[in-house]
């Protein structure tokens, strides 16, 4: 006679053991689940688990609590077999790398941002004056005047102080080097995007990258008026960093970098700073 099946009075009722009381094994050939939310958990203690979650169009997720790694440890090799033909790797819904016909792995490209101040005496954001077509990046035109609305006047003054033509989507990572400069003055300095449109001479908006209103750095010294030089690193200030989630920018995008004085009080300085800048998309 075959053997009759364990079956519970209702639907969705009864359990086979407790946490009180375990089964010590289960041997089998075929475990069949039905449940709208996580199917399986596996764990070894009361926080250390991981889930296995099948969701509508057989979308499966596994996961695992607290900072669990997942190691696929294969004695041959590891298949990752997509009929869409593409493999997406990412960190939470930043888009790291994709594998497939479009293949994709995030670049770094490092800018040059360097320049100088000569007797600054305003508090408004400056940019590069090359309007004579100097090469010197002297930053002495003004981009906005400060407290008033992050905007340029005109797309002139927009493409001459870019430091960077944004080929394709990415995010700012960091911007840090080194400041010298004779005076005590604290210099700030910010991160803007824009974009200009074909045929137009109207005002053109900025959208500050990172912290609002910048980071800044001290020219301290105990000497006044002794020349010194400080290193500047955009994301060991306190703040907002510059990253995937506050500097992203689309392909076509300006990218400008602005300084700003402390004060009236006359600034001279030079800085040389290196842009990073990644790459998200492939075109």
């Amino acid at each position: 006679m075959a053997t009759k099946n364990i079956v519970p009075r209702a639907d969705n009722e009864g359990n086979l053991g407790s946490t009180a009381k375990r089964w010590v094994s289960f041997t089998g050939n075929k475990v069949d689940l039905e449940l709208a939310t996580t199917q399986a958990k596996f764990a070894f203690d009361g926080t250390s688990n991981a889930t296995i979650t099948v969701a509508d169009d057989s979308n499966t997720t596994i996961a695992t609590a607290e900072t669990g790694n997942i190691v696929l440890d294969a004695g041959g090799s590891i298949e990752l077999n997509a009929d869409s033909g593409s493999v997406n790797i990412k960190d939470a819904t930043t888009t790291l790398a994709v594998i497939g016909s479009e293949s994709f792995i995030p670049t770094v490209e490092y800018v040059r941002v360097l320049g100088f101040t000569s007797e600054l005496s305003t508090t408004n954001v400056v940019g590069p004056d090359i309007s004579q077509g100097s090469t010197s990046h002297v930053f002495s035109d003004v981009l906005f005047a400060n407290g008033a609305a992050e905007q340029v006047s005109n797309p002139f003054k927009a493409v001459q102080a870019a430091q960077l033509v944004a080929g394709r989507a990415g995010y700012i990572r960091n911007l840090k080097g080194y400041i010298a400069g004779t005076t005590d003055q604290t210099v700030t300095f910010r991160v803007f995007k824009t974009h200009p449109t074909n045929n137009s001479a109207a005002a053109l908006a900025l959208t500050e990258l990172g912290a609002d209103e910048g980071k800044n750095i001290a020219m301290t010294t105990t000497a006044s008026g002794t020349s010194i030089s400080m290193d500047f690193d955009y994301n060991a200030i306190a703040g907002d960093d510059l990253d995937a989630s506050t500097a992203a920018f689309a392909a076509d995008d300006i990218i400008i970098v602005g300084l700003q004085n402390s004060d009236t009080t006359a600034m001279t300085c030079r800085f040389c700073l290196t842009m990073e800048v990644v790459y998200t998309a492939t075109s």
